[in-house]
């Protein structure tokens, strides 16, 4: 427990809904006092900001004066413009991450509202008023008005073209002004850039990219790239950094070359992440096995700029005629991939196991400096 005759400070109208927010109970005014660490004196000062919070609908007043965090959305709140409807009404959703299992369902009040409504991917400050099954959002300014890519089947018509969004959550189609088709042709799976307007009661879009036949599966994977941002290219100082990469150093490494390890990807895989090897043990009881993976953290350290792009990408894509890798293919497919019949840098793993496969033991740390080659598929 903090001192009471040391003054803290009072936390700001931020962390005083995030730590409730992240308590999942009920707190008094005295556990939060000792948790921004406040003086006696300064209990006060927290009750009127707790109080100001629980009328503002941020936080909820619970028996015997504690407050916990809100169902509810606050009074006025930022939302994002998601979706439409099957009527073609704006779709909101809380930008608040607690509503995203179960966003409120959230109508939009357009009367008095200056200037073409706000398209998919905007956000806006707005005034909820609770209603029946949700709110109505009554729009005070945009905050953030960006384009918002679809992806979905071309349709001509005589004037203009249709699209038809390949996300059912979209609820409507678009319209396509004639100028705007960029050379589509009927039943072309394209992307879109969603416009300001409407025309015949539909929300207006340009196409910005065509895949081909929506028929042809090799038009799938691109469209589904571009549907998820996907990034296909890699900055320069990444590209850079693993032209430059060589053969990581055999000194300090425990030399595995003569354990005849296995790959576990196939033959038609891109890259070999995992390789494997076991023996039985000399007292014919149970099994020695190795585990060893790609050394990745000899050619991306901390920072570097590989790190940065592996960080952005998390991890690799793979669709089944290509994958986007996490690095540039001079390391996913070449030195950060355990190629048969090649040396390459690997952490390993010893592990002992019985004859009904229970773990005996597996040291830890295990291996952690090794080189291994050849391996086999």
């Amino acid at each position: 427990m903090a001192d009471p005759k040391t003054s803290g400070s009072l936390p700001t109208e931020e962390a005083l809904v995030e730590l409730i927010n992240k308590s999942g109970k009920a707190l008094g005014r005295r556990e939060l006092a000792r948790s921004f660490k406040l003086a006696t004196s300064e209990r006060r000062a927290l009750g009127a900001m707790l109080e100001t919070l629980a009328e503002a609908g941020k936080i909820r007043r619970g028996r015997n004066r504690r407050y916990m965090a809100t169902d509810h959305l606050p009074s006025v709140s930022v939302l994002e413009v998601s979706g439409l409807d099957d009527d073609g009404d704006l779709i909101l959703r809380p930008t608040d991450q607690r509503f995203d299992k179960a966003p409120p369902r959230i109508r939009v009040n357009t009367r008095g509202l200056k200037g073409p409504a706000p398209g998919i991917g905007d956000k806006v400050l707005a005034r909820l008023e609770q209603k029946r099954g949700g709110y109505l959002a009554h729009i005070i300014k945009r905050l953030e008005q960006r384009p918002s890519n679809i992806i979905g089947i071309f349709r001509q018509h005589p004037d203009s073209g249709i699209i038809e969004p390949a996300d059912r959550r979209l609820k409507t189609n678009f319209m396509v002004n004639s100028r705007e088709t960029g050379g589509a042709e009927d039943g072309e799976l394209v992307e879109c850039e969603t416009a300001p307007g409407r025309e015949h009661g539909l929300p207006l879009a340009r196409v910005i990219a065509r895949f081909g036949d929506s028929s042809n599966p090799s038009s799938i994977v691109p469209a589904l790239i571009a549907k998820h941002e996907i990034p296909k290219t890699f900055p320069a100082p990444a590209l850079r950094q693993a032209e430059q990469a060589g053969a990581a150093s055999m000194e300090g490494r425990e030399d595995l070359r003569a354990v005849p390890l296995v790959t576990i990807d196939d033959e038609t895989a891109r890259d070999f992440d995992d390789a494997v090897w076991a023996e039985r043990n000399e007292d014919d009881d149970g099994w020695h096995l190795i585990v060893a993976i790609a050394d990745v953290a000899s050619y991306v350290r901390p920072g570097d700029a590989l790190d940065k792009v592996a960080q952005e990408r998390g991890n690799s894509v793979y669709f089944p005629t290509t994958v986007i890798p996490m690095l540039p293919e001079e390391l996913s497919n070449g030195w950060c991939s355990l190629v048969p019949n090649e040396d390459r840098p690997c952490l390993t793993v010893d592990i002992w196991i019985d004859d009904k496969g229970q773990k005996d033991s597996s040291p830890i740390p295990a291996r952690d400096d090794a080189i291994s080659g050849p391996s086999h598929l």
